[in-house]
């Protein structure tokens, strides 16, 4: 004979993935300025996953785009990618100096204290909305923890001191 529960399960799953310390860099405002985001992407599935996307509506940013920072010769250079894979069970870090979230063409300035709701969109979790807390960039180091010299390039690709 046959038994079959009908008693639903009370436990609720963890989500595939989680968001924590998302923030973004304020801006003083000038037409069409540039800004990005961090925070801490956790897979905690138990399967491989990807960040393939992120978007914002076009009251926050133009454009947005997956971005890496990579050395070239002296000097610090953003570049557009496809993605960042996250391992089961590990952490993304986006950073300064490092993997990050580009909003580009900024129609306003954002202003230190207020949020901006970023989509998240990933190849098998389901795409997540997180609210980015807009800090006061002023002082904050453009460099990873492991430090980097010399020069940050723009995403077109002019040079920018490192503070």
């Amino acid at each position: 004979m046959l038994f079959r529960s009908t008693t639903a399960s009370t436990a609720t799953p963890a989500a595939a993935i989680a968001v924590k310390g998302a923030w973004a860099r304020s801006t003083p405002g000038n037409p069409n300025e540039n800004s990005a985001g961090y925070a801490q992407v956790t897979n905690n599935s138990a399967q491989a996953d990807r960040l393939i996307a992120a978007s914002a509506s076009s009251s926050v940013a133009a454009t947005v785009e997956l971005h890496r920072t990579v050395r070239v010769g002296d000097q610090m250079k953003m570049e557009p990618v496809t993605g960042y894979d996250i391992a089961p069970g590990a952490t993304l870090t986006l950073e300064p100096g490092g993997n990050h979230i580009m909003l580009l063409n900024l129609p306003a300035a954002m202003k230190a204290g207020t949020k901006i709701p970023v989509t998240l969109r990933f190849e098998r979790a389901p795409a997540m909305t997180v609210e980015f807390e807009v800090r006061d960039a002023t002082g904050a180091s453009m460099t990873p923890a492991a430090g980097m010299g010399g020069a940050m390039a723009s995403p077109t690709g002019t040079a920018m001191p490192m503070r």
